[in-house]
């Protein structure tokens, strides 16, 4: 059973003529690809919010996808707390992620049948001001209809801001599994 993705002015629908993914020789087509076109803040608040980063996924669906972040502006008084929401049956996920801010480099790794999260602690960010985060993320749908939903808030509340920046994307290969 194959998909279709409606039209978006932002999203970018890209394919090579066998509908192989080069790396692992496995059949996955299309590609997605998404733009955060505005710079948005979360002020005081750990609470997650949405957003732009939204891909629509159909059920039996599996997804590799790679999230692309700039963001600022205070890692080192807020650090940041990144979740990937997905529809309610997901048979499976995977979320790698790493931060590179200033001198500092720090990982993370989460595995979850439902969505994932990870939180780079304003901590282990110690004198980090703005950062570079990429996360890795595989994700095979259950039965359900939805969407994969990149979300962020402050790791440590603040008065001070943290932002996604504009140009901050993702990258998404995708395969139905019926």
């Amino acid at each position: 059973m194959e998909w279709q993705l409606q039209p978006s002015p932002l999203r970018r629908q890209y394919g090579n003529d066998q509908g192989l993914n080069p790396v692992q020789g496995l059949q996955y087509s299309p590609i997605f690809t998404d733009v955060h076109l505005t710079t948005t803040a979360v002020f005081n608040s750990t609470t997650l919010v949405d957003t732009s980063l939204s891909l629509p996924v159909k059920k039996h669906e599996q997804f590799l996808v790679r999230f692309d972040l700039d963001i600022g502006d205070a890692l080192s008084t807020t650090g940041i707390k990144i979740a990937i929401t997905t529809p309610g049956s997901p048979l499976n996920t995977s979320l790698f992620g790493y931060l590179v801010a200033d001198s500092n480099v720090v990982k993370r790794l989460a595995s979850a049948v439902a969505g994932a999260t990870l939180d780079f602690t304003a901590a282990s960010l110690a004198g980090a001001t703005a950062g570079w985060l990429r996360l890795n993320y595989w994700f095979r749908n259950g039965l359900n209809d939805g969407s994969l939903t990149l979300q962020y808030a402050q790791s440590t509340s603040s008065g001070s801001a943290i932002s996604l920046r504009a140009g901050s994307f993702f990258i998404a290969t995708g395969k139905s599994n019926t």
